[in-house]
């Protein structure tokens, strides 16, 4: 805190330095002798010191080079430190791919009878690697486990809690996937293939669903939290206690009896026309 404090001091008071040099500039008849700004003749007028402006000419052209040296050292280093981020996060991925594929192949892991010890491993495995991964490599990793049929219906490999953030899935193929309980948050998951996955549980807050498939899809409990979710089609998706509070759901096509099974139904965006079919029954004016 002491520290930012006195940087923020020196800050304002090189910026007061600017300012009274630019106005010392602009108007060198108001600038004191001893700046060197206002008229000289160096014939008329007697010899005199070096002044600030002197020592501006000396110090000026130094600066700024050091600066820019400065400026493009920092470019690099931080170019040199994303890329040994991207190389840790790619071994990362790689390595777990290799952990997993050898506990297949070693531990017979997709049978019914392998010990709950390997797949505890595997478990472990998964769920570090998801913490360390970026968006666009978790998005690998879940589908590597996905064609790799561990997380099908009754997984190998529970993710409840998985740190899936931000994760990249657009387009993805998860029809027959089983993912309850793992936190999605910013996800993106565009025109993705949903069709009978078990999303029990996970929270999408702020997650786009746009163009995504909802066949058979199971929802309920699901944190939907200012999700986008405008024109698809939900009529065959389980929205039981699903929290759409904030959610955009103008345009969904979703069923009177789903609208009522969810949590926050008042607080997400449906179209009039929507909320009027929704109300039509029981008399009640639509809103938006």
């Amino acid at each position: 805190m002491k520290n930012l404090k006195l940087i923020l001091i020196i800050v304002i008071l090189g910026l007061f330095f600017v300012i009274l040099i630019g106005i010392w500039a602009f108007t060198p008849y108001t600038a004191p002798s001893w700046t060197g700004f206002g008229p000289y003749d160096p014939i008329k007028d007697p010899p005199r010191a070096k002044t600030l402006w002197d020592w501006l000419d000396l110090l000026i052209v130094p600066l700024v080079l050091s600066i820019g040296v400065w400026i493009l050292s920092s470019a690099e280093k931080e170019s040199e430190q994303l890329i040994e981020l991207d190389r840790q996060r790619q071994n990362v991925l790689d390595l777990f791919i290799s952990q997993v594929s050898k506990l297949i192949l070693e531990n017979n892991l997709r049978s019914e009878d392998v010990s709950l010890e390997v797949r505890s491993i595997a478990r472990t495995y998964a769920l570090g690697a998801f913490r360390r991964l970026d968006k666009g490599r978790k998005a690998e990793a879940l589908q590597f486990l996905q064609e790799s049929k561990l997380i099908q219906s009754d997984p190998v490999i529970p993710l409840r809690g998985a740190n899936l953030r931000d994760v990249l899935l657009d387009s993805a193929e998860l029809a027959g996937a089983e993912i309850k309980g793992a936190y999605f948050c910013n996800a993106s998951l565009k025109k993705a293939n949903l069709r009978a996955t078990n999303l029990c549980g996970c929270d999408f807050s702020f997650t786009d669903f746009t163009q995504a498939t909802f066949i058979g899809t199971d929802l309920s409990y699901a944190i939907l939290k200012y999700a986008k979710l405008r024109d698809v089609d939900l009529t065959k998706a389980n929205l039981d206690c699903a929290d759409v509070e904030g959610a955009d759901l103008r345009g969904a096509k979703l069923s009177r009896k789903q609208y009522n099974q969810l949590v926050f139904p008042d607080k997400a965006k449906f179209s009039k026309k929507d909320l009027q079919f929704f109300y039509s029954k029981k008399g009640e004016k639509g809103h938006e």
